[in-house]
């Protein structure tokens, strides 16, 4: 049963549903919009922070992850403080580090087993100023791996991927 309401638009009149929700009306083509702007703002603040939870050297996460110990107990300071000083939140802290470390390379190889594959050996050896030398191996998750060696071990599909890090910011082959 349907029932016919007339609304005075203008000079005609028009149905009432044809106003609120008949297919193709501009409160659907309102609602439309809405969902679409709402997706886009939600997709939106993903990608935003994403992009903020990214830090722009891989390679000193990887650094501190195998390092910030031992070096936190030379310099006695707390290890939380380390890394913060390694990304430039601590330029004191960042030149002790500095005085400490002389060079660090990072040899990266693709696990060899099959059901290991989405862990990276990383084998992390640092040179102290003072002559003593320490060598840590760790499996680290793919996704950690920096984007550039990531790219390296693909097209490589065998070997290593060395790099050197350095207090300072620099990071290389």
């Amino acid at each position: 049963m349907s029932s016919a309401v007339l609304v005075r638009v203008g000079a005609g009149a028009a149905r009432a549903g044809a106003v609120l929700g008949a297919p193709g009306t501009f409160v659907q083509v309102l609602v439309r919009a809405g969902l679409v702007a709402a997706v886009a703002a939600v997709l939106g603040a993903v990608a935003v922070r994403r992009l903020a939870g990214r830090r722009r050297n891989e390679l000193s996460d990887v650094v501190a992850d195998a390092l910030a110990g031992s070096w936190a107990d030379r310099l006695g300071v707390p290890e939380d403080r380390i890394r913060p000083a390694l990304t430039g939140a601590d330029d004191a802290l960042r030149a002790r580090v500095d005085g400490l470390v002389g060079k660090v390379s990072c040899s990266f190889r693709q696990e060899p087993d099959a059901e290991r594959r989405h862990l990276v050996v990383v084998v992390v050896g640092c040179d102290c100023r003072d002559g003593d030398s320490e060598e840590l191996t760790m499996h680290v998750s793919w996704r950690r791996v920096p984007a550039g060696v990531r790219t390296e071990l693909l097209r490589a599909r065998a070997g290593d991927v060395v790099r050197s890090w350095t207090p300072h910011g620099t990071g290389g082959k």
